[in-house]
């Protein structure tokens, strides 16, 4: 199961600034993420994935180490 963080202070300002509509979408592709494995989420078509480059931690938490 993927664990989120959404502490991040630019994400949350980003997050408070989108419409309402846009919002809730966020959230409710965020439950579905929390639901997922890493394989599942990486091989779903219907988000695309993408690696962040200035994740700090291991391969397995989705990191370039």
């Amino acid at each position: 199961m993927i664990q989120l963080d959404l502490n991040n202070p630019e994400f949350q300002a980003n997050l408070l600034a989108l419409a309402k509509p846009d919002a809730w979408a966020v959230l409710k592709t965020l439950r579905l993420m929390q639901t997922m494995s890493w394989e599942q989420l990486q091989s779903s078509k219907g988000l695309r994935w993408e690696l962040i480059q200035s994740c700090q931690g291991s391969s397995s938490e989705g990191c370039i180490p």
